[in-house]
């Protein structure tokens, strides 16, 4: 059966409703042993709330004033017993995601050593990367060093359950920014690489693998369905695999004289390997070599370090406004209340000083990030001037939606592929609170500063000058028909 968006969303929630106490059980068994009482998770929801409406630059975006109350007070309601760890995590997950902003969540890298152990620490991920086509999972490849199935497989059944209904219990769960319901589908995929990925996390907790084994019904790429039991993997040892890979970039020249710059990952912060330089290099190959075109490939990236302005100051012939955000927090000064709970790395986001100016009429602090031009990219160095094409999805939705915004607005390159992730009507980042609960012993991720556009904006991501929506059978055939739409416009 064929999924339509709306009949997606119809489906979400009402298996929103009706699995929970399933999911709930299933988390029970998958958890720590021990029981939280409900003072325990009644105080930690209480603070919850108390920083999200002190702190959260992004609230009030897609929530009514007040808006968030209500969710933790039937929260609070479900916590009128005693619940494990694991359907603690859930409904944070949950509660988090009513926000709909996609940097706010409980998020499994943040958890203590403890908490990692008692709910991701047990061999049930799946050896396979695959991604949402029409409401089927597709194999898009193997995970860990596995391929077990080859690409163009659907996934029919996992432990069980059909697909589209893990698929329609996930998405109520499931972080993005406002209505961006492409980043939803793209953030319950499997990537090839990716660290703690949610379809992981949620399946894991609602249907532990019994064993280490997980038992599918897939239909492969001939047509013949048959059923198999895959050996899961550790989170552990899918890490090590990744250690061994960095960051993915390459760039090559072509025989065309086309360059192609991959980068699947912008999370340099876990590496002292000196990306500018090699941006810096590849630039100057392009220029050395005289190459016609640059196509720079972001798909599956979700964001971190903002390794696009580097790469665009190569690009540009002249000083280039960017699209205009403001940069807008909530608070000037922590209250002394969160200080301790309130965890980060920069002592600065405690106390912003005199760089916030404000507050205005609606209580906002505006951020003076001290260069009054600073929404521009200066070039620098020599200029690559061939055209370039950028390939985008819908994990773009941090730095990358940013990078792919400046490129849509300003006309320095053509952008191919699917719409991003984010939201043109703004994002939250910019610094982060760790929240940590102390009577539960979980944390939940809070941005701190707001991008705010000049004025209205649709409730969507950037949308490419050409899409290069992915089909089953390119995946089966070893289509990319993105890459080949770039090529042909540098042609």
């Amino acid at each position: 059966m064929m999924l339509t968006r709306r009949s997606m969303l119809r489906t979400a929630a009402a298996a929103a409703v009706t699995s929970v106490a399933a999911a709930a059980a299933r988390a029970s068994a998958a958890s720590a042993p021990e029981l939280l009482a409900t003072g325990a998770m009644r105080s930690d929801l209480d603070l919850l709330l108390h920083a999200f409406e002190a702190v959260h630059p992004g609230l009030g975006r897609y929530l009514p004033p007040g808006g968030f109350k209500p969710h933790v007070a039937a929260a609070g309601a479900w916590a009128a017993r005693e619940r494990s760890l694991a359907e603690m995590f859930l409904m944070l997950t949950r509660l988090t995601a009513a926000v709909r902003c996609g940097h706010t969540y409980a998020n499994p890298n943040n958890q203590t050593e403890r908490v990692q152990a008692a709910l991701f620490g047990r061999p049930d991920r799946l050896p396979l990367a695959f991604r949402w086509i029409g409401g089927r999972a597709i194999v898009t490849g193997g995970r860990g060093g596995a391929a077990p199935l080859p690409p163009g497989s659907e996934l029919l059944a996992i432990d069980g359950v059909p697909s589209q209904q893990l698929l329609a219990r996930m998405l109520p769960l499931s972080r993005a920014d406002g209505g961006n319901d492409g980043k939803r589908l793209s953030q319950l995929g499997l990537g090839a690489h990716e660290r703690m990925a949610t379809f992981d996390v949620l399946r894991s907790l609602w249907s532990p693998a019994t064993g280490g084994v997980i038992p599918l019904r897939v239909r492969m790429p001939d047509g013949r369905e048959r059923t198999l039991e895959l050996p899961g993997r550790t989170e552990a040892a899918l890490q090590e695999s990744r250690r061994e890979t960095g960051l993915g970039w390459r760039f090559e020249i072509d025989r065309d004289g086309v360059g192609r710059l991959t980068m699947p990952d912008w999370v340099t912060y876990r590496s002292k390997w000196n990306w500018r330089a090699y941006l810096d290099a590849a630039v100057d190959r392009l220029v050395d070599e005289r190459a016609r075109g640059l196509v720079v490939d972001l798909r599956g990236n979700e964001g971190g370090t903002e390794c696009g302005w580097h790469l665009l100051a190569r690009l540009v012939e002249r000083d280039t406004p960017l699209p205009r955000f403001a940069r807008r927090t909530r608070y000037r000064r922590l209250p002394d209340a969160l200080r301790p709970p309130l965890d980060t790395w920069d002592a600065r986001f405690r106390d912003w000083g005199e760089t916030a100016a404000g507050p205005d009429e609606h209580g906002w602090f505006a951020l003076d990030d001290g260069d009054e031009e600073g929404d521009l990219v200066r070039p620098r160095g020599r200029r690559f001037a061939g055209q370039v094409a950028v390939l985008v999805d819908a994990a773009c939705s941090s730095a990358t939606f940013q990078f792919a915004n400046a490129v849509r607005e300003t006309g320095l390159a053509r952008l191919i592929g699917e719409p991003t992730g984010g939201n043109l009507r703004g994002i939250n980042g910019g610094g982060y609170f760790f929240v940590r609960l102390p009577a539960t012993g979980l944390e939940v991720d809070l941005p701190i500063v707001g991008y705010f556009p000049a004025g209205p904006r649709p409730d969507r991501g950037v949308v490419p000058h050409d899409p290069g929506r992915v089909a089953r059978h390119d995946i089966v055939h070893g289509r990319d028909r993105a890459l080949a739409l770039a090529l042909a416009r540098l042609a």
